[in-house]
Order: structure tokens, then C-alpha cells, then sequence
């Protein structure tokens, strides 16, 4: 998958997000009683909220479908995208159980020495892990948790190894403020809902933070900055 195609299939997954959200916002904004107004924006926020997750969800999972269909091996690759496709290599290594056919860690240690001969084991066959092949488990790695909030947002930039800074708390704290909205209407905290300018100020935040994410994403593969270094 190239840049431009890439693009285009974000444009194509933000277009009919976007024209959802304008059939409601129509109603809202032509709706000159308040009270209804507010029962409309309700609906809107739910709206707003799953359309921010799908799309950004979205976003991050064409990030690593691109890296896994570059056949590239764990050592060209920076070390948080490593760590993310040895997963299964880190959990056995922690695993209290012993299982012989694994490919890394095959030999049986006295008990009491389990950790550190697994440790030898990884040491004597680290060439062979990092000519493994990159295959990053998209839905462990893009785990929305069923709450993309603040945090779950910074864990996955954090595991693809982004820039943290990009996204400044000032910035993301507009996801907490639409969680906090959706969360309100489930549990009947704030049954008047929101006005359309109320509405207008949260959508606008919203989309301002999806934008740095995509722009992110879309200069990491543009200069293949998911390599190391000296691979570029």
C-alpha cells in the first residue's frame, strides 16, 4: 500500500463518518426549540464519540498493516516496534511454564534457575530473533480498551514509538471531555444534553487532535521513520 492510497482509504473512512454526523447536525442546527435542540445533541455526542474511535482506530491499524506487508525483520525495525512483534517471544520468557517445542526457548533449567537460563537462551539465539519477520498483532497493540480515552490514547502512541510530545495534554484532554459527555448521557447525569454551539466547541477539539494523529502517522511512513536509523 502506497502514501496515496493510504490517504485516500482515510478520506474514504472519514467521509461517511462525517456525513453521518452532518445529518444530525442539520436537524440540530435548524431546530430553534432549545429543549429538543439539547435531546438532538445527545444523540450527536454518541455519535461524535464512536466516529472519533473507529476513525482513529482505524488510522493506527493501516500504520501497522503497512509496517507488517513491508517484510521487513525485527532489526530493521526501532526497538518499540520489536518489542511489540516479539510479544509472544516476552511472554514466554516470562512464563512460569516450561513448553519444549518453543523456537527460542527449547532446553529445561534447574528449578531456581528457570529466569536466568532463559535469559542465556535468548542471549544464545538473539541473532536469530531479530531476522525474525515484523508481524505486529494489530488488535493487542491498537486495543481501544472500549474506552479510547487520555491514557489508552498514550499507550499506543507510546507502543509505536510517535513522538509523545505531539500530542501535549492541552490537545488530548478533549478526549476526556467527550468521554465524560458519553458517559453522562448512559448514565443519566445530564439528561438536558448540549447546545449546537456546545456541541460545535467539543467536535472542533475532536478533530483537531485526530488530525495531529493522522499527520503522525502519515510522516512516519513517509520517512520511514518505523526503521532504525542506519536502515533508512
Amino acid at each position: 500500500m502506497n502514501l496515496n492510497e493510504i490517504l485516500a482509504e482515510f478520506e474514504v473512512d472519514k467521509s461517511w463518518r462525517d456525513n453521518d454526523l452532518v445529518f444530525f447536525e442539520n436537524q440540530l442546527a435548524n431546530e430553534q426549540d432549545e429543549e429538543k435542540q439539547r435531546i438532538i445533541s445527545k444523540a450527536l455526542i454518541l455519535l461524535l464519540y464512536a466516529n472519533f474511535e473507529g476513525h482513529v482506530k482505524l488510522i493506527f491499524q493501516t500504520y501497522v498493516k503497512t509496517i507488517n506487508q513491508e517484510n521487513l525483520y525485527c532489526k530493521d525495525v526501532i526497538y518499540q516496534l520489536q518489542a511489540c512483534s516479539l510479544d509472544n517471544e516476552f511472554r514466554e520468557y516470562k512464563s512460569p511454564t516450561h513448553k519444549p517445542k518453543h523456537r527460542i526457548f527449547k532446553k529445561e533449567h534447574p528449578k531456581g534457575f528457570v529466569e536466568l537460563g532463559r535469559r542465556i537462551e535468548f542471549l544464545e539465539n538473539l541473532e536469530e530473533i531479530m531476522t525474525t519477520p515484523v508481524k505486529i498483532n494489530q488488535d493487542k497493540i491498537i486495543d481501544t480498551e472500549s474506552n479510547l480515552s487520555k491514557t489508552v490514547v498514550h499507550k499506543i502512541i507510546y507502543r509505536l514509538g510517535f513522538d509523545e510530545n505531539i500530542i501535549d495534554d492541552k490537545a488530548i484532554e478533549c478526549v476526556e471531555k467527550l468521554l465524560n459527555f458519553r458517559n453522562n448521557i448512559a448514565h443519566g447525569s445530564k439528561k438536558s444534553g448540549w447546545t449546537y454551539d456546545e456541541y460545535q466547541e467539543i467536535k472542533k477539539e475532536v478533530n483537531q487532535l485526530v488530525q495531529k494523529i493522522k499527520q503522525q502517522v502519515i510522516e512516519h511512513l513517509s520517512n520511514e521513520k518505523y526503521k532504525k536509523p542506519h536502515e533508512q
